[in-house]
């Protein structure tokens, strides 16, 4: 094993810092958040056994209640084949 001068090492780490603008992560965050209500939502669905409320709903994935809302019409209608979806073999009832 080569002999290794602790000081001569540190000397050559180069270290790169970036200055983050927080309000930048914070709208990727929410737009990843908006995003990802439908397929929480599909999720929380798919394995409930019983009938869940707009408020269950907006409490499990942390999401206002309206989001929610238009997230369950989105998949409705994705279910129901509107658009350029085909009909899907379940459907989505309030």
């Amino acid at each position: 094993m080569p002999d290794v001068d602790i000081a001569e090492t540190a000397e050559a780490e180069i270290v790169v810092v970036e200055t983050v603008d927080t309000a930048e992560i914070d709208a990727l965050e929410q737009r990843a958040t908006v995003a990802d209500i439908p397929r929480a939502l599909e999720a929380i669905l798919m394995v409930a056994d019983e009938p869940q409320t707009l408020v269950s709903l907006a409490t499990a994935v942390g999401a206002p209640v309206a989001a929610v809302r238009q997230s369950i019409e989105a998949l409705v209608a994705d279910y129901d084949g509107v658009g350029e979806s085909i009909r899907r073999g379940f459907e989505v009832r309030e």
